[in-house]
């Protein structure tokens, strides 16, 4: 495996994400969506603002991460289905170099968490903004950072890794979209409550209160709990390798996985 090959496929994905019109709007309205929502629910500019919301500094950049979590599962299956059959044509141009379909997959699949990972830095300045300057919050700039890596980047590697595989195996693209937002749907609304919240890949039903004083609970559980959707991410974008056909180097050579 050339890492140099997946890491031009990678930046060649990430420009043509970033200039996709489908992107910008869904990244621009849910940006705001997430600013307005914390500044609703935990900033000191609204009246109603719940003491539970804020009383430690974990909750707003936890609240923060959850929104875009969701956020960005649902724009990640709109974008994969739909780029699909653009990126069927793409391929053809672009496999023809000395590139195997591993390297290919695993490239476009680190051009979309650069991007996606780039623009949840975005969601958490905004977020340290309202907690900085507009919430009663303590501020602990750590647990920003925690909460970025910990739970966003595993959620995103396996919701890519589940529609890139899924795309491959579903024809109907409609159908397809409405199955991977019921799995959505479910996850946030029904997996919490069986196994501790084992089956939610965002990490809603494990315990996420990260306490100055007390530290966290159960840190080893969370963990393994978020490395198993990491790793089942990652092998979901190995194995989606097989539904992309690249075109023989010479006469008699096909790419494959290797």
């Amino acid at each position: 495996m050339n890492f140099f090959n997946i890491k031009r496929v990678a930046h060649y994905e990430a420009k043509i994400v970033r200039r996709n019109w489908l992107f910008r709007t869904f990244a621009l309205f849910s940006l705001v969506g997430i600013l307005i929502l914390q500044i609703l629910v935990q900033s000191n500019i609204m009246q109603w603002t719940s003491w539970n919301t804020i009383a430690l500094s974990s909750y707003v950049p936890y609240f923060n991460v959850y929104l875009f979590g969701i956020v960005q599962a649902v724009l990640v299956v709109f974008f994969t289905v739909i780029q699909w059959d653009k990126d069927r044509n793409r391929v053809e141009t672009t496999c023809v170099r000395s590139l195997s379909n591993a390297e290919y997959v695993i490239g476009k699949a680190c051009g979309m968490i650069q991007v996606f990972m780039a623009l949840s830095l975005l969601s958490l300045l905004s977020g340290a903004i309202i907690n900085i300057f507009f919430t009663n919050a303590p501020f602990n700039g750590w647990m920003y950072f925690f909460y970025w890596i910990v739970f966003l980047f595993p959620s995103l590697v396996f919701i890519i890794g589940l529609t890139f595989l899924c795309t491959g195996l579903v024809s109907d693209k409609p159908l397809l979209v409405l199955e991977l937002l019921l799995y959505i749907f479910i996850t946030l609304y029904y997996s919490d409550d069986y196994y501790q919240g084992l089956f939610n890949f965002l990490g809603g039903g494990v315990p996420v209160t990260l306490s100055d004083i007390s530290g966290y609970p159960d840190l080893g559980g969370v963990m393994l709990q978020r490395l198993s959707w990491l790793f089942l991410g990652m092998g979901f974008i190995g194995y989606s390798g097989v539904f992309f056909k690249c075109l023989p180097i010479r006469t008699g050579r096909v790419a494959g996985l290797g």
